[in-house]
């Protein structure tokens, strides 16, 4: 990805929306509460991701949309509702969490509305440009289960590495992760390889 081609655009209260040549990452909104649930059932997300409880209720969806605002005013996360250019149907989430001085966490989702690994490292690729040129964060972080590779080309297509990996728990069962990290410097030349 080119990241002259993502833009921000400030809103007020500001929160950072931004636009890739096919998607645009904005704030969640309370009517994205229902195709929030409906994308998070699907087994295909539900597997792969760590974070997001299972089954996960629209009283959830909604206090943790709720939660947003503040968590970005505070610098602790930003979390981005996926859509695509055309519409403004929530597809997907790309997000920054556990942000410090210097680090944070990367995750992600792409629906099946939306299934394109491109779309996915798109996205993400705007995330990471944002936390590098805009937070001026140092080092980003991701965590992959080891049976969702497609979680790991993406992470690999935007310029991480894998490192060794580790087990966690997960609702009651131990599952084995990968954890991913880029900093600065190997993000810029992973773009410049790319060009």
């Amino acid at each position: 990805m080119n990241t002259a081609a993502t833009s921000v655009e400030f809103k007020r209260p500001f929160f950072p929306t931004l636009a890739t040549r096919h998607l645009r990452l904005r704030a969640f909104e309370l009517r994205d509460i229902s195709p929030l649930v409906a994308a998070v059932a699907t087994h295909r997300i539900s597997d792969a991701t760590l974070a997001v409880p299972h089954p996960f209720s629209a009283l959830q969806a909604r206090r943790w949309i709720e939660s947003h605002r503040d968590q970005w005013e505070t610098r602790r996360a930003v979390h981005w509702a996926v859509c695509n250019l055309a519409d403004e149907q929530l597809s997907g989430y790309v997000g920054l969490q556990e942000v410090d001085h210097d680090s944070a966490e990367l995750s992600f989702w792409i629906s099946e509305r939306m299934e394109r690994r491109d779309l996915a490292v798109d996205a993400a690729q705007a995330a990471l440009a944002f936390a590098f040129t805009t937070l001026h964060l140092r080092r980003i972080e991701a965590l992959q289960l080891a049976d969702c590779q497609l979680v790991g080309r993406v992470l690999l297509r935007i310029g991480m590495q894998a490192q060794s990996t580790m087990h966690i728990s997960k609702w009651g069962r131990t599952e084995e992760v990968v954890p991913w990290s880029v900093d600065y410097s190997d993000w810029v030349d992973s773009l410049l390889r790319q060009t």
